[in-house]
């Protein structure tokens, strides 16, 4: 697991903050974006990388399954859910 984190950071560049929101560089073109969606599992990841050591993720809404057996398949598979919530502890 270790490995992993070590190899993510060594190959991803991770966002930078400037006055005008998130950006990211590509060559000397330097681009901004609104919006950076992260997938659960990369999420989870990133927040125990930056420091915090309690983590735990809620998925919410588990299309196209009908609302009456969403609660329970969102407890089972969190990764696949469209909405996503963290609880972290630094």
């Amino acid at each position: 697991m270790i490995r992993e984190r070590d190899n993510f950071v060594d190959n991803h560049r991770m966002p930078e903050i400037s006055t005008n929101g998130l950006s990211s560089q590509r060559g000397s073109l330097r681009e901004h974006r609104h919006l950076v969606v992260f997938s659960y599992r990369v999420l989870k990841e990133y927040l125990k990388l930056i420091g915090f050591r309690e983590v735990r993720g809620y998925g919410f809404g588990l299309y196209p399954f009908p609302n009456f057996m969403q609660p329970l398949l969102e407890r089972i598979d969190p990764i696949h859910c469209h909405q996503m919530v963290f609880v972290a502890r630094k």
